[in-house]
């Protein structure tokens, strides 16, 4: 058990629009519905050219945090040391009501026995008035594509949470008030890929770990962007590779 006197929960919408607004306050372009369909890098390795759609955006380097999109647009881009093999699954969260709202507050858990991993925390604004639970099972979802996840939620998957919520969390409703799916990007050791070669810097913040560290991840691109600082060994392209050990979990 671990407690510190200033931990919370991130409201990740918020996080993003403000992360958003304060970009645009030190003048970047935030463009949307406007999909990147490549990227390449000059022979000299000293620029990068970004597709979008009709588009070409030739640049000094530029910085891929594509999630699920990764691998199929850096396919082909990276030459040594090679992509690690990220695997895509579509994984399924869920809300449970609490029994009693009143009895406030509850602690983020990671549970991890009898072959299971599930994590249970605020549900935040999906949780509603009732601040309901987001209980969900840790990479146990289908294997899937940034374009194949058809967003169906899985029974068999439906009912282990339940089954779970009935044992552990007897203070919760074990009907779940709503149910949603989200992709996860994985490496091999679970652990962040932030590296950089030539102009490209690569980031996969790996779904289940990532949001919570944006402002740091935020700061080791912009080290590699500046040339101002490193990345930990373990999160560059070579600690991936074959025999690579997975160094912590969720």
């Amino acid at each position: 058990m671990v407690h510190h006197a200033e931990a919370g929960t991130v409201d990740a919408e918020t996080a993003v629009t403000t992360f958003l607004d304060l970009a645009r306050g030190h003048g970047a372009q935030v463009r949307f519905d406007q999909p990147v369909t490549d990227v390449s890098v000059a022979g000299n390795h000293d620029s990068a050219t970004v597709r979008l759609g009709d588009q070409e955006i030739r640049t000094r380097a530029v910085v891929i945090t594509a999630g699920a999109w990764l691998p199929d647009l850096t396919r082909g881009m990276v030459l040594d040391p090679v992509l690690p093999e990220l695997s895509i699954t579509q994984e399924q969260t869920f809300h449970f009501p609490r029994a009693d709202p009143s009895q406030h507050p509850w602690p983020s858990t990671i549970h991890a026995a009898e072959g299971f991993e599930i994590y249970h925390l605020s549900g935040g604004r999906d949780g509603g008035a009732g601040l309901d639970r987001k209980v969900a099972e840790h990479h146990h979802g289908r294997p899937t594509s940034a374009t194949g996840r058809d967003g169906l939620i899985d029974p068999a998957g439906t009912e282990r949470v339940q089954a779970y919520v009935r044992r552990w969390l007897p203070g919760l409703d074990p009907e779940p008030a709503n149910a949603s799916t989200c992709l996860y990007t994985t490496t091999p050791t679970q652990n962040f890929l932030v590296d950089r070669i030539g102009p490209v810097v690569l980031c996969s913040a790996c779904s289940g770990h990532g949001a919570k560290f944006a402002p740091l991840i935020g700061e080791w691109m912009t080290a590699l962007l500046t040339g101002t600082g490193r990345v930990p060994e373990r999160f560059a392209l070579a600690a991936h590779g074959p025999g690579a050990r997975r160094s912590w979990s969720l």
